[in-house]
């Protein structure tokens, strides 16, 4: 069959009484294969054809320019061309020249800022100014001591000064990896923490931004081992008020069962009163996460109906009783800490009952409001208490035992004459070793110290550094100038110090900080121990 014929086919083909057309797949391929074909044959026929107008020769079938053209018009215009790019580039190349290093500088300016401005972001939101302050003063951090499982205001180290002890590389391993066994976290993903390499550089960039000058650190020891020398002098006084202050704490513990059972429905008799029928409004049942159905009457529309107002009295006066804790005033007195957000008395009368250490009138509903926040904190705690009581109470005993020990040891007293004997310094020179010490080294080399004077133990017993108890020092350096080298350079990883020590870049460096001379106190005291 032909493709004629089986287009006429297709267009033929009908339906039969029995079956479907008479026509099949093969018909449609062949007709498609016909339409190619006569398609193929046309544009053969076509690309046959001479052209119409003559074709141009080729480039390189053409003859080139004769030689009298190329040196005199073809070389002049590119003469010409490359006499005015000449000039072009004399005049542009200087003024390059001239703005470029101050366009890098801008640009390297403008780098650093951004830098610094998110630096200051991450600073934040790391919580590094939680515990080393704003602009990177220095401050404290809540820590559990490990010695005497009780929690202390751990001393956080002045920032502004950093980049004066250590370099770099060795800042921005402490970012990544911590302090282990102190508040200080591991902060970088080498570390486990979550700042890349770029947020490190970023919060080290802020830190440089709000560095003080050598002048204002050289400023700083003084008052530094002064403080040192107070703390010494103080230790006693400190320790007494540790212990009354551990003492009011178990007395608490115990009391705790007998203060929590007269208050132990509080929480579901106070959602009865501010979200029930007939004592609700609709402002003091959203304090307590109900819906109003039956309002009350509220005389005063302070948003706390007459009736609950009687009810509340009756239990902020209980609660107030059964809540109080115990600390130490100045005085050295054991004493109840008063709570004013627990002492409230409403007037159904006035829809300010109550007013504010300034003197301003506080609503009703804003200080019940108040009265819920402080009273769920405080009953959840004592509820715990009272349910734990006697491992809270085993806890607390064996910290008390721990400072009355400590009270009795005395390990951060130094005697300044005994100092003065071994070292062969004058008695003012020994103090002054022992205050220089206490400030820049004990934080490392004392265990303990940065808790307070309540947990230092023995002068150089060792904490993050090592310990230089047992003439360690003389062993590891020989003559005091390798010693006193030591504490003016600090340790750079993997580079040996003395006789056979190894840096790990965690020993400081204080020849920015501190005077050849009392570098040199310190050495001589260090190798006392």
């Amino acid at each position: 069959m032909t493709p004629i014929q089986a287009l006429y086919y297709f267009v033929e083909a009908r339906p039969t009484r029995t079956g479907p057309p008479n026509v099949g797949i093969g018909a449609i391929l062949l007709i498609v294969a016909a339409a190619v074909f006569i398609a193929w044959v046309a544009w053969l026929w076509i690309a046959a054809r001479p052209s119409s107008g003559g074709e141009e020769t080729a480039l390189n079938l053409q003859p080139y320019l004769s030689d009298d053209e190329l040196e005199t018009t073809k070389l002049n215009r590119v003469l010409r061309a490359a006499m005015v790019a000449a000039a072009v580039l004399a005049l542009v190349l200087p003024i390059y020249y001239v703005n470029e290093s101050g366009r890098q500088i801008s640009a390297a300016e403008a780098l650093q800022d951004r830098n610094v401005d998110e630096g200051e972001r991450w600073f934040n939101e790391f919580s590094c100014a939680n515990c080393h302050a704003d602009l990177g003063v220095g401050g404290g951090a809540p820590f559990v001591e490990a010695r005497s499982g009780l929690g202390v205001s751990w001393g956080a180290p002045s920032l502004n000064d950093i980049f004066y002890r250590f370099n770099d590389l060795e800042i921005q391993n402490i970012i990544n990896h911590g302090r282990q066994g102190t508040p200080m976290p591991a902060n970088g993903i080498p570390g486990g923490g979550a700042m890349t390499w770029q947020e490190v550089e970023q919060v080290m960039a802020y830190i440089k931004s709000f560095e003080i000058t050598q002048g204002d650190v050289l400023r700083k020891i003084e008052p530094a081992v002064q403080a040192a020398l107070n703390r010494m002098a103080t230790g006693d006084e400190a320790l007494a008020t540790l212990i009354l202050e551990q003492q009011a704490l178990i007395d608490d513990i115990a009391e705790a069962p007998s203060r929590f059972a007269p208050i132990s429905d509080f929480p579901e008799r106070l959602s009865a009163v501010l979200g029930g029928d007939g004592t609700c409004t609709n402002a003091s049942a959203a304090l307590v996460d109900r819906a109003c159905g039956s309002p009350g009457t509220d005389t005063d529309r302070d948003g706390i109906t007459d009736k609950a107002e009687a009810l509340f009295n009756d239990m902020s006066k209980v609660a107030f009783e059964q809540l109080q804790t115990r600390t130490v005033n100045s005085q050295g007195e054991i004493v109840f800490v008063e709570s004013p957000q627990l002492s409230i008395i409403l007037d159904p009368t006035n829809a300010y009952s109550t007013t504010a250490a300034s003197g301003s009138p506080i609503k009703d509903i804003d200080a019940v409001d108040s009265f819920l926040t402080v009273f769920g904190a405080r009953h959840v705690n004592l509820q715990v208490t009272a349910e734990r009581n006697e491992a809270f109470e085993a806890t607390a005993l064996a910290s008390m035992e721990y400072l009355v020990q400590a009270a009795s040891d005395r390990q951060w007293f130094v005697d300044f004459g005994q100092v003065a004997a071994d070292t062969g310094l004058s008695a003012d020179e020994a103090e002054r070793a022992v205050g220089l010490y206490n400030a820049f080294c004990a934080r490392c080399h004392t265990g303990g110290y940065s808790a307070g004077v309540g947990y230092e133990q023995k002068p150089g017993s060792g904490a993050w550094g090592p310990s230089l108890l047992g003439g360690k020092a003389n062993q590891q350096f020989l003559r005091l100038e390798d010693h006193v080298k030591l504490i003016l350079k600090g340790t750079d990883a993997g580079q040996s110090y003395g006789v056979n020590g190894l840096g790990t870049g965690r020993m400081p460096g204080f020849g920015k900080m501190l005077t050849q001379r009392d570098i040199e106190l310190i050495a001589i005291y260090e190798r006392s121990m």
